[in-house]
């Protein structure tokens, strides 16, 4: 996501805190090559913006976490 790209992750862990369906990567629901292809083949349904998926991992980053560890100390 960082890089602009869509994820294609397991709908469990995780992934499902950091992946916004629709946004920045979709969701499979079980770990077979059927439910896998299906998610990837998803991905031609929604748009693809690499600004806004990279500033929505950007959420994420080191330095978030790092400001957020001082604002509570």
């Amino acid at each position: 996501m960082a890089s602009g790209r869509p994820v294609v992750a397991f709908g469990r862990g995780g992934a499902t805190e950091t992946v916004a369906t629709g946004v920045s990567g979709v969701f499979f629901a079980e770990q077979s090559v059927e439910a896998i292809s299906s998610a990837v083949r998803s991905l031609a349904d929604i748009e693809i913006d690499p600004e806004k998926i990279a500033a929505h991992a950007n959420q994420f980053g080191r330095d978030q976490f790092l400001s957020k560890d001082a604002r509570a100390h």
